[in-house]
């Protein structure tokens, strides 16, 4: 990997100060900016609960949590720093969409959907808003974690029969397609679902669908249990 860049010197504002930079934010996503860089994990998370009770999962997903996870990832970019924001964000939110998902009571699917991260993929964030996305559509799932071996996504879905495997790549360095060429295939078919900026959609076996956002991986996965909405493959 390369080298951090060196810290920029400089005020309160901008990727080098001590605010994260949210040109245009409302005053919601910079209070969980300042709470997280506060690192104030107790703010941080009631903010989130309050987002998601108040909105859904794919309305604070979208408005309110990408963008200050963004600013976040920006900040370490330019300066090398700020990588404990970015864990502590990370865990917050994943609490408030556990929460979700398990206050939901989904009822469980004869043949399960299972999210994990791409082998060597150590981000699993966006595995826990779709759970908690397909909670409040009254689905359950199985989230298997991240970086995940081919050997174990394998075994999962030989031993679940699963509907469907959706399969997170966040870097170019993790989305290998020969994993997906691993998988088996089976009757009645398991649906393979990509989503990421790691993925090539080119490069993709034919058999599997990219999800470009969360509402199009809910509609996917939804749609592999013949319950809803089917987005066209690519």
């Amino acid at each position: 990997d390369a080298p951090a860049p060196a810290p920029r010197r400089g005020g309160r504002g901008g990727p080098g100060g001590r605010v994260l930079a949210l040109p245009g934010a409302d005053g919601v996503v910079r209070g969980l900016g300042r709470a997280a860089m506060a690192l104030d994990g107790e703010t941080v998370t009631a903010q989130v609960r309050d987002q998601l009770a108040e909105h859904g999962v794919v309305a604070t997903w979208e408005h309110v949590l990408r963008p200050v996870l963004t600013a976040a990832g920006a900040r370490w970019a330019s300066t090398g720093e700020g990588v404990e924001v970015e864990h502590l964000l990370s865990d917050c939110i994943t609490t408030a969409l556990r929460t979700v998902a398990t206050h939901a009571h989904p009822a469980p699917l004869a043949r399960p959907l299972l999210l994990a991260s791409a082998p060597d993929e150590m981000h699993a964030l966006p595995l826990h808003a779709i759970a908690a996305g397909l909670a409040e559509r009254g689905l359950g799932c199985r989230v298997l974690g991240p970086s995940m071996p081919v050997e174990a996504l394998v075994a999962s879905v030989k031993r679940t029969g699963a509907a469907a495997l959706f399969l997170w790549s966040q870097l170019p360095r993790t989305a290998d397609p020969a994993a997906l060429d691993a998988l088996p295939t089976s009757r009645p078919p398991t649906r393979l679902i990509t989503g990421g900026p790691g993925w090539r959609t080119e490069s993709l076996p034919p058999r599997a669908e990219h999800a470009a956002d969360l509402v199009q991986a809910l509609d996917l996965l939804t749609g592999a249990v013949g319950t809803g909405p089917v987005a066209a493959p690519r």
